[in-house]
């Protein structure tokens, strides 16, 4: 293998591994994000057994 191959080796094992760490930095951003919106459902189902359990108590009470 000439120089100028090996160099356009490295180079292209260099890119390819650029661009596995680019998607792997992708991956994690959207797990985040996924992460984020779970947080976000339990704070909202969370607000809402509060609620329910607010107006049972008041139902219960009036009865």
């Amino acid at each position: 293998m000439t120089e100028e191959e090996n160099f356009e080796l490295n180079f292209r094992t260099m890119m390819a591994t650029a661009g596995t760490v680019m998607g792997s930095y992708e991956t994690v951003r959207t797990m985040a994000r996924t992460v984020m919106a779970i947080r976000e459902t339990v704070r909202t189902t969370t607000r809402t057994v509060m609620t329910s359990h607010a107006t049972v108590a008041a139902t219960t009470e009036s009865v």
